[in-house]
């Protein structure tokens, strides 16, 4: 089980989150630099006539021939920024991608802004990016939602500390946002978890809180009429996890990689449903190559799983897409290194949604200095094709 043990080395862990100072949290956010180094994703690989598989397909572990992802540039964000929020919504004409909060060069500056850029049906990006409001406070590391015209906003951090808060409002088809309201606050105060919606519930999976403790909690609430109701525990993850990737499936929850507390995680974990959504067991059912991977950018296309990029536990920003199939019986095929690289390699892109076969990644962080003692931000917009 690759693991990656940084418990007595806080300064390494602003590579992937905010080390507090000491055993008391004042509940600041602090950032520290640590040697980290970022791998460009580099040429696409492409055998030619010797490639069994051909351009931009590759072998999917088990002797078979499998897409790829070709990525492509599209309009820079305004405002380089990482731990952002990102979610796709159809608006009366049509889907729009849309970004919120953020931080930028180890939180120099918070966000507060929403921002989005249309997008076209075969969902290539159109026009520019605008402004449609702002968050009801500065956060980063939160996770954003739309549910039938209803935005949620749950946890995240700023200069204040973490935030058990979760907001929402409705969100109109010229795309501005109405008042945000609260909902009922979060069992803890948790940065760098993930979230997804089923059916009438939110879900919310692990994540950090105070003094940079890992969580293993789920929990859900359940959607009435646009607002949540009171959470509920599930049964929690196997250990204490956050700046991991996850989605879901009708079968279950997926959770790849992240940190526990300290340590790099490789694992592949499944939590499987019961028929009312609850949880009746974790299990592991496949291993991430390496040493680790923490803040990759998750998504499932079909029944295959795409994990791209992250911060390895040899400490590097890599722009690596990882993919594997998702089997009858829930379990995953080994996830194997596809040809084609994202451009840059990254990490916390925290949400990576989907459209007509195609992969969203805005922002990031690498580990190039913006400055003595900071990271640097992203601009970037990638458009992955899965081909």
């Amino acid at each position: 089980m690759p693991i990656l043990t940084l418990r007595n080395s806080c300064w390494l862990l602003a590579l992937a989150a905010a080390c507090g100072s000491g055993d008391d949290d004042d509940g600041s956010i602090v950032d520290r630099d640590g040697g980290v180094v970022t791998r460009d994703g580099g040429v696409a690989r492409d055998g030619g006539p010797s490639d069994p598989c051909g351009p931009y397909a590759h072998e999917d572990g088990l002797g078979a021939c499998t897409s790829s992802v070709a990525w492509t540039a599209g309009p820079p964000i305004p405002g380089a920024r990482d731990h952002h929020a990102t979610t796709i919504y159809a608006f009366s004409d049509g889907p729009y991608l849309i970004v919120s909060g953020g931080g930028r060069d180890s939180f120099q500056q918070f966000y507060r802004d929403v921002v989005r850029i249309k997008l076209g049906t075969d969902g290539r990006p159109v026009g520019d990016w605008e402004s449609i409001g702002n968050l009801p406070t500065n956060l980063a590391g939160h996770t954003m939602l739309v549910r039938q015209g209803r935005v949620f906003v749950t946890g995240g951090a700023n200069p204040g500390g973490r935030h058990d808060s979760v907001y929402s409002t409705w969100i109109n088809d010229d795309g501005t946002l109405e008042a945000w309201e609260t909902e009922p606050d979060m069992p803890v105060e948790v940065w760098h978890h993930q979230t997804f919606l089923r059916d009438d519930f939110l879900y919310v999976v692990g994540g950090q809180s105070g003094n940079e403790i890992a969580e293993n909690a789920v929990q859900r609430a359940r959607i009435v009429d646009g607002r949540l109701d009171d959470w509920e525990s599930l049964t929690p993850l196997p250990t204490v996890l956050s700046h991991h990737g996850a989605l879901a499936t009708d079968d279950g929850i997926y959770v790849m990689g992240g940190l526990e507390d300290s340590d790099f995680r490789a694992e592949v974990l499944l939590g499987r449903f019961e028929g009312d959504g609850t949880i009746a067991s974790w299990e592991t059912v496949g291993l991430i190559p390496g040493d680790g991977l923490v803040t990759p950018s998750v998504g499932l296309l079909g029944d295959r799983i795409y994990v791209v990029a992250g911060l390895t536990g040899g400490l590097e920003f890599v722009g690596t897409v990882l993919s594997a199939q998702i089997l009858p019986d829930g379990t995953v095929t080994p996830l194997v290194e596809t040809p084609t690289p994202i451009p840059e390699g990254r990490g916390h892109v925290h949400q990576m949604p989907d459209l007509a076969g195609r992969f969203f990644v805005v922002g990031g962080r690498s580990g190039e200095s913006a400055g003595l003692g900071r990271f640097a931000s992203l601009d970037t917009f990638y458009v992955g094709t899965v081909r």
